[in-house]
């Protein structure tokens, strides 16, 4: 993936989980502009621009054999994300995949406007999100542990994704987290 200086975000390449976000899982053989999803229909915007949510702060493209995905924190302090999600690691509450264009990732819904969304212990953690970490670590199998950490404003650290064997979340367990939770000894 590549990023313009007018910050447009082109992909090619493996495309098995869409994340070059063109509504489909076909492989790129030339750079494709990343469309933006139009929220309730099939349709993809190639015109919308970054530039609307107060341009890229920092995007990451991540993901391990077939699993790939793209994130971006936009300036207004919203996380955006296309392609693979297998563990909640889109920061959206579910595990469902994007290959449809760039989505808001929001817990429980996925919308252009910016509804009140509270995580399981009650922040909103909307338009709040000062930094962000998404990776992937893979055992022996292939099987992929994908993970997002977000910094809120207020200085609070938040997971979304994979438990695993080796308690990489900081909570004390091997449970998967797909909706947001707060670290609270960080």
């Amino acid at each position: 993936a590549a990023r313009t200086q007018n910050d447009d975000i082109y992909c090619w390449g493996s495309n098995g989980n869409g994340v070059c976000g063109q509504g489909n899982t076909t492989n790129q053989y030339y750079p494709v502009k990343v469309a933006w999803e139009i929220p309730g229909t099939t349709t993809r915007d190639y015109n919308h621009t970054w530039k609307t949510h107060g341009g890229i702060k920092k995007w990451v493209c991540a993901g391990v054999y077939d699993q790939h995905w793209m994130m971006v924190l936009d300036g207004n302090g919203y996380l955006w994300h296309v392609g693979y999600n297998n563990n909640g690691q889109a920061f959206n509450a579910n595990t469902t995949g994007n290959n449809a264009g760039w989505k808001r990732s929001e817990p429980g819904t996925h919308t252009y406007t910016a509804p009140s969304i509270a995580t399981s212990i009650g922040t909103n953690l909307n338009g709040k999100i000062a930094d962000f970490w998404t990776f992937t670590c893979h055992d022996s199998s292939s099987t992929g542990y994908n993970s997002t950490y977000v910094r809120l404003d207020d200085g609070t650290t938040w997971y979304a994704g994979a438990g695993g064997a080796h308690y990489r979340h900081g909570f004390g367990d091997t449970a998967a987290h797909t909706d947001p939770v707060r670290i609270s000894k960080m």
